[in-house]
Formats: C-alpha cells, sequence, structure tokens
C-alpha cells in the first residue's frame, strides 16, 4: 500500500511537473511572439527608411539632371553669342565701314568680349557643378547616417535575441534532461 502511495505521489508530482513546463513554455512563447512583433516593427521600419532613402535618390537625380539642364543651357548660350559676334563682324566685314583699322579694333573688342562671357560662362557652369556636387555629398552623408543608425540598432536587437533563445533552448534543455530523470527514477 506504501509502495502504491509513493507511485501515486510521484505521478502526481510529475503531472504537476509538466504543467507547470507547460505553462512555462507557454509564457515563452509568448515573450517569443513579442519579440516577433518587435523585429517585424525594426523590419517595417527599415522598409520605410529604404523608401525614404529611394525618394532622396530620386531627388538627387532631379537635382542633377536640372543642373546638367542648366549646364546644357550655358553651353547653349555659349554658342548663340559665339554665333551673334560671328554675325557681327561679318556684317561689318559687308558694310566696309572705313579704314581697317576701325575694323580690327572693332574685331578686338568683340573677341575680347566674347572671351569675357565665355569665362563668365565657364564660372557659371562651374558654380552650378559644385552646387550640385555639395548636393549629393551632402544627401548621401544623410542617408548613410540614417542606414547605420538603423542597423546598428537592429543588430542591437538581434544580439539581445539570440542571446535570449540561447537561454530558452538551455532552459528547455535543462527541463527535458529533468524529466528523463524523473521518468528512469533516477531522482
Amino acid at each position: 500500500m506504501d509502495n502504491f502511495m509513493d507511485k501515486l505521489a510521484h505521478k502526481l508530482t510529475a503531472a504537476e511537473i509538466i504543467r507547470a513546463n507547460g505553462a512555462a513554455e507557454a509564457e515563452e512563447l509568448r515573450r517569443l511572439q513579442n519579440q516577433v512583433k518587435q523585429y517585424n516593427e525594426g523590419l517595417k521600419e527599415m522598409r520605410l527608411l529604404n523608401e525614404e532613402a529611394a525618394a532622396n535618390q530620386r531627388r538627387l537625380e532631379e537635382i542633377l539632371a536640372a543642373g546638367e539642364e542648366k549646364i546644357r543651357s550655358a553651353q547653349v548660350n555659349t554658342g548663340e553669342i559665339d554665333r551673334l559676334v560671328e554675325t557681327g563682324i561679318s556684317r561689318m566685314q559687308e558694310m566696309q565701314l572705313g579704314t581697317g583699322q576701325i575694323q580690327e579694333t572693332l574685331k578686338e573688342s568683340l573677341n575680347t568680349q566674347g572671351e569675357q562671357i565665355g569665362d563668365y560662362v565657364h564660372k557659371e557652369n562651374v558654380k552650378v557643378y559644385r552646387n550640385v556636387q555639395a548636393v549629393i555629398v551632402e544627401e548621401a552623408g544623410k542617408q548613410n547616417a540614417s542606414l547605420e543608425k538603423s542597423v546598428s540598432v537592429l543588430e542591437g536587437k538581434l544580439k539581445a535575441v539570440m542571446g535570449l533563445s540561447a537561454a530558452a533552448l538551455l532552459v528547455a534543455a535543462a527541463g527535458v534532461i529533468f524529466q528523463l530523470l524523473l521518468y528512469f527514477h533516477v531522482l
């Protein structure tokens, strides 16, 4: 009879342990589900950052296109100015205003003005180029900083989850070993 009571007590204890393990596993499952939710939120945040980076890239491309258009426009204007200078020279030659000295002076004046205009256009082209370059560098820096921040936050979260997962695995393994020891009546 005592032997029967001891076995019954062991079975009740084992049943209680199984229920306790089940409750612990359910709690661990809830905790892991919460972690999965946090990871999903982190992924959503990364997607938003990627979308923001894509939008910044599009804005950058638009700025570059506008800068290229300004440069092309300035080059077209230079060509127009050169054409006008040549037209002016050819008209002066046609009219033969007088002495060759007047024509030579006007040619020199037009050439000087053409050079000045060319220098001005070149300076403007350089300004546009530097402005576009500065915007590109600034936007790229902002994007890199934003992405580095997101990656570091996610790395921290991943390390925490890996640690918790390892701890959960060890606790589960200890529970299984404990159950086996109880089943084989070692404990």
